[in-house]
């Protein structure tokens, strides 16, 4: 077994070098003898990572089997973090592909790095550790973030019921949060239906209801969503996708037909473009609009969403999609136009 012998002295920096870089075998016990520690190694070092190690050798050494690896967060933090700084530690984080992103309370910032050493440790198929550093912002919807540990990059291909979605955390918006919503709606498209899906990122709402129909026109102004989009119809063999770069105001002059289904994915601002889509959908069809809203503004918003459809729009449904602060939620509401 190939261990990375060093410095006892300077075994915990380079144990956590190790770690960020993915050549840590988590598996097996590091053990100390004399002035020397030996680090368990899932692989050789790159030459240049071997210099970053320092005065460290090569040795094959049998060592033992971790008994009780870490199970959960709060398990891999013990003694690193104190029972109060364990409590503010946000349970919830989303694995993207092999990259996970974590929102770090402030009150933590300190930890950060041992928070996002922990995760590597705990869920082993997670390569990177990203922090949020902000809200989605900007046309293209794009929430910022910062590598905390691991491999540097942030691409990393999503994989989503029967689906997968190559994308860039750092160009384009993307979250598993919304899977089940998906589902719900692809399941609800007919065979000969066309459907416009105004604000299409990556494509997870495209690409599973593409299956299901006639023909999806996925638009998205973010031209590198939109060289996303390309290579995931690709991938997922949807060639009745039709991608479209350009903005979802003009979808009566971006798409020849009109629609038996809209998709309004943009809680923030989907709004703005109802009257557009009231111009692109059959009469009778069916709207899917997102929007943000506490529990007692939802009929009020549902309401203000359907005059702007039209005097003969019908509410035909009202769901929340997920939470998005203690008081406020992500809603789907379903108009028939």
């Amino acid at each position: 077994m190939l261990t990375l012998k060093t410095d006892r002295k300077k075994g915990e920096g380079i144990r956590l070098f190790l770690s960020k870089i993915g050549a840590l075998d988590k598996e097996r016990e590091i053990e100390t003898k004399d002035a020397h520690i030996f680090i368990p190694l899932k692989r050789e070092l790159t030459a240049e990572e071997k210099k970053k190690a320092g005065k460290a050798e090569y040795i094959r050494k049998k060592l033992k089997g971790r008994d009780n690896p870490a199970r959960s967060l709060k398990e891999a933090l013990k003694g690193k973090l104190t029972e109060q700084e364990l409590a503010l530690l946000k349970k919830s984080f989303d694995i993207i592909g092999d990259i996970a992103v974590l929102l770090v309370p402030a009150e933590l910032e300190k930890k950060e790095k041992d928070i996002a050493n922990a995760i590597l440790e705990v869920h082993k198929n997670v390569r990177t550790v990203c922090k949020r550093t902000g809200a989605v912002e900007g046309d293209f919807r794009v929430r910022p973030v910062e590598i905390m540990a691991g491999e540097k990059r942030t691409r990393t291909i999503a994989k989503e019921n029967k689906y997968s979605f190559e994308l860039d955390l750092a160009e384009v918006f993307y979250t598993p949060r919304l899977a089940t919503e998906r589902e719900r709606i692809a399941a609800e498209v007919g065979k000969e239906e066309i459907v416009i899906d105004m604000f299409t990122g990556v494509g997870p709402f495209a690409i599973p209801i593409a299956k299901k129909c006639r023909k999806v026109y996925a638009i998205d102004l973010n031209p590198q969503a939109y060289k996303y989009l390309e290579l995931n119809i690709k991938r997922n063999k949807t060639e009745n996708v039709v991608p479209i770069l350009g903005d979802a105001a003009k979808v009566n002059t971006l798409v020849p037909e009109k629609a038996d289904r809209i998709i309004m994915n943009l809680p923030k601002y989907a709004f703005g473009f109802l009257k557009y889509a009231a111009m692109a959908v059959k009469k009778g069809g069916i709207i899917h609009y997102h929007c943000f809203g506490k529990e007692e503004e939802i009929d009020e918003l549902a309401e203000k969403a359907k005059k702007e459809i039209g005097p003969h729009a019908k509410i035909i449904g009202k769901r929340i999609v997920r939470q998005t602060s203690p008081k406020e939620y992500n809603w789907a509401i379903d108009i028939k136009a």
